[in-house]
């Protein structure tokens, strides 16, 4: 089957009517996204691919490149009349064919033909049926059967699909009974194989760890008892290094590990595709959460309310555990709401409420919200987390001062083994503690 690459619909009709009567099949789509995705979900399905070099959503030999990164079978450049230099330089880059649209009648259908009876054998010592096993639609389920393909393939102690957050090396998922590794664990991501692997200190691949001193002398080498291990970077460009998908065995592995890894950096390759593919969906879902979220506002301050805070916490949290992503909340609750409402009327208590949120609202991220979630209780979820948490309560602070509100607030931090709600906890246990302490000093109750 052909994937073809194409945004004008008369041309792909014109190409399946030139390749469908000899039995060939096309699968069109009409951007470069469409087609990450359709090879992703459909890994194996496609003999060639046929991309066009003027697509809406990337131009030039970029098309080329892309696809060229995604896939392991032949391309074939089909674009506008092609310059000879231009046709020279995609030969280069790794095009099978390039095809000028005009070249005329079966001139496709020719290249398609001869590239498919040039296709490479596959490689030597691929176990059956190796790579032939579709990727599901989310990364989640994606990693889930990429674990249990590997192990039921190459068997090890554990495969996992891990998570890098700051100096935390987070298992996402994992397969195997040889180690005591669960979803959710955590590691210290200095202490592991992979964080030599990533910079190049040590090889993706050995069944000898212990004759490696870079690796036997990593802590982890210690903790797990490693000798047979395999480390694949999942990384996506232009946002750096997400995690690892990596496994790990006491002892030495008879399965020709070094003939496959070129195979083993395609599946990793490949769910690094998934994960592009299913991060970008989620930061569209993230925007339309957002917008839903914002509609149920608090009528007082224009902030969401409660009802509000609580659907994105629990959205938060279903991203935080698919992805191992941070995230932050914040709670503050004003001090004297009560008092200026006694001496200076509801009227002041109100105009006190706004300036409150106000001034947190022109402090949070474009991915961050402000809600008013009580009375006189105002809460951030900001997600991801800041790189320095601390200088969120920094900001606040020095708005509140700005529009003469007085308050107390506290955060915390989602760790890797925790819940949103958990982080909620602690993040009102500081408030608390800091509004109690106030209120020692100053010599009265903590109540506002």
């Amino acid at each position: 089957m052909v994937l073809l690459v194409e945004d004008d619909p008369a041309h792909q009709v014109l190409v399946a009517a030139e390749l469908e009567p000899a039995g060939v099949h096309v699968a069109p789509v009409d951007t470069m996204f469409g087609a990450l995705e359709m090879l992703a979900l459909q890994r194996g399905a496609f003999d060639v691919v046929v991309v066009d070099l003027g697509l809406p959503d990337i131009d030039g030999m970029n098309s080329l490149e892309t696809i060229l990164q995604a896939v392991g079978v032949p391309v074939i450049v089909h674009s506008g009349s092609v310059e000879p230099e231009l046709a020279e330089r995609a030969r280069r880059i790794g095009a099978a064919s390039v095809v000028p649209k005009d070249a005329g009648p079966d001139a496709l259908l020719a290249a398609v033909e001869e590239v498919l009876g040039d296709r490479p054998a596959p490689l030597l010592g691929v176990p059956a049926g190796m790579g032939t096993e579709p990727v599901a639609a989310d990364f989640e389920e994606a990693a889930r059967r990429t674990l249990e393909f590997l192990q039921a393939h190459v068997p090890m102690g554990a495969w996992m699909v891990t998570r890098v957050v700051g100096e935390d090396w987070v298992v996402l998922d994992a397969v195997g009974q040889g180690y005591d590794v669960a979803p959710n664990s955590v590691l210290r991501w200095s202490d592991s194989f992979c964080s030599r692997m990533v910079e190049g200190e040590g090889p993706n691949v050995t069944t000898a760890a212990s004759e490696l001193p870079v690796y036997r002398q990593a802590p982890v080498f210690d903790q797990l008892d490693i000798e047979t291990y395999v480390g694949l970077p999942l990384a996506i460009e232009g946002e750096g290094l997400f995690g690892t998908l990596c496994g790990i065995d006491p002892e030495r592995s008879t399965v020709p590990l070094d003939t496959l890894e070129p195979f083993l950096l395609h599946i990793a390759d490949l769910l690094t595709t998934a994960l592009a593919l299913d991060l970008e969906r989620d930061r569209l879902q993230r925007r339309l959460d957002l917008a839903k979220v914002a509609s149920r506002t608090d009528a007082l301050t224009g902030l969401p309310n409660r009802r509000a805070f609580d659907l994105l916490l629990k959205l938060e949290e279903a991203r935080c555990r698919r992805f191992g992503s941070s995230a932050t909340i914040l709670v503050m609750d004003l001090d004297g709401l009560k008092v200026r409402n006694d001496t200076e009327g509801h009227a002041a208590g109100d105009g006190y409420l706004r300036a409150a949120g106000a001034a947190l609202s022109s402090v949070v991220r474009a991915s961050d919200m402000a809600f008013r979630i009580g009375g006189d209780e105002f809460a951030v979820i900001a997600a991801p987390a800041p790189a320095v948490p601390e200088t969120l309560v920094s900001r606040v602070n020095k708005a509140l001062a700005t529009g003469g509100v007085e308050a107390s607030v506290g955060i915390a931090t989602r760790r890797p083994d925790e819940s949103l709600d958990d982080v909620l906890s602690r993040a009102d246990e500081r408030m608390y503690d800091l509004k109690r302490r106030r209120s020692t000093r100053e010599g009265h109750s903590p109540a506002g």
